[in-house]
């Protein structure tokens, strides 16, 4: 699972036409997780192994349930993943 983002302006200021959002990895407590998202130019350089294009963490409230799930769901909450799009593998 992962989200799509079109248009993405990166902090160098660039332009990438497709950006793909994976949860790499989560740690936490009953309180609180912190999911570690990395990001690629598309879901084929995540499968292949391509490098990322860069990293990002949020923090969000423990919620019952799958873990992984529940941080896709988190993250569409925010602005900046308003308009992205859920890729299913």
């Amino acid at each position: 699972m992962g989200l799509l983002k079109r248009n993405v302006q990166m902090d160098n200021g660039l332009v990438a036409p497709t950006v793909y959002y994976n949860i790499s990895y989560f740690q936490g407590n009953k309180e609180n997780v912190t999911y570690n998202v990395y990001a690629y130019a598309s879901r084929e350089s995540y499968l292949t192994g391509f490098p990322l294009l860069f990293t990002r963490s949020y923090n969000f409230p423990f919620t019952s349930g799958d873990i992984i799930k529940s941080g896709y769901i988190h993250l569409k909450d925010l602005a900046e993943f308003k308009d992205a799009e859920d890729v299913i593998d």
